[in-house]
C-alpha cells in the first residue's frame, strides 16, 4: 500500500505513487475439495468469489507510463484445479490450471462497468515433472503459460499470451549444503508483462543451502 501511495520510477517504464488513494474493503470466500487418487495422487478443486470495494489496479497512462487508482467494486471469481501424482519411485508430476474472471461492477467511468479488471484476468496453467534420486539429486521441468490479458478497463487493448519453461536441479554437496540451479525462461520467450515493457529473458541462477 505504501509503495503504491508514494512509488516512483523512472527509466524505460515510468510509474507514479497515487497519495489519494482509498484503502480495499472486501469480503470473500472460497470452497475446496480434496480427493486422493489411490495411492500414487491428489486432485484438489477449489472456487473462490472475492467482492472487493476501492480495489487498487495498475493503471497504464500510455506508452511505458502508468500509475494506481481505486475502482469501486469489483467481483473475482476464480476456479483452480491442481493434481499431482506420483509416477513410479523416483518421478513426481504436477499440472494446475486457474480460471479467473475479475469484473468491474461499479467505478467512475461508466464505459468499465461490466468489463474485466485490467492485467489480473488471465487465466493460468503450470505443469512439472521432477526426478528426484535415492542418493537426494533432483532434477525438474516447469512450464508456465499465462493466457491473453486486458491492459485497460475498457478491454480495448490487450497483451497475447505467453509460455515459458524452467528448469531446476539440486545436488547434495554434505548431509547439510547442498547446490541448487535453475534456468528460467529456458527457451528465451519473447513476451510483455506490461505494454512496452519486455519480460526478462534467459536467467540462470545457483544457490547453495545450507541447514544448521
Amino acid at each position: 500500500m505504501i509503495s503504491e501511495l508514494f512509488f516512483r520510477l523512472r527509466g524505460f517504464f515510468e510509474v507514479d505513487g497515487n497519495p489519494n488513494l482509498r484503502p480495499e474493503r472486501g469480503e470473500s470466500f472460497d470452497i475446496g475439495l480434496d480427493q486422493t487418487l489411490g495411492d500414487f495422487g491428489l486432485l484438489r478443486l477449489t472456487v473462490a468469489h472475492n467482492r472487493i470495494r476501492d480495489g487498487i489496479t495498475f493503471v497504464s497512462l500510455g506508452p511505458r507510463r502508468g500509475t494506481y487508482e481505486n475502482i469501486g467494486l469489483v467481483e473475482y471469481t476464480g476456479l483452480e484445479a491442481a493434481l499431482d501424482v506420483r509416477l513410479g519411485e523416483n518421478w513426481m508430476l504436477f499440472a494446475n490450471y486457474t480460471l479467473n474472471d475479475p469484473i468491474i461492477r461499479a467505478a467512475l467511468d461508466p464505459a468499465t462497468v461490466g468489463k474485466q479488471l485490467a492485467f489480473v484476468g488471465a487465466d493460468s496453467l503450470n505443469l512439472g515433472l521432477t526426478y528426484r534420486h535415492e542418493q537426494g539429486w533432483y532434477s525438474s521441468i516447469l512450464v508456465h503459460h499465462i493466457g491473453s490479458f486486458f491492459t485497460n478497463n475498457t478491454n480495448i487493448e490487450s497483451l497475447p499470451g505467453y509460455t515459458t519453461v524452467a528448469w531446476r536441479g539440486g545436488i547434495p554437496l554434505t548431509e547439510d549444503l547442498s547446490l541448487e540451479m535453475g534456468i528460467d525462461n529456458l527457451l528465451d520467450e519473447q513476451y510483455e508483462v506490461f505494454p512496452g515493457y519486455p519480460g526478462v529473458g534467459r536467467t540462470l541462477r545457483v544457490n547453495l543451502r545450507g541447514q544448521f
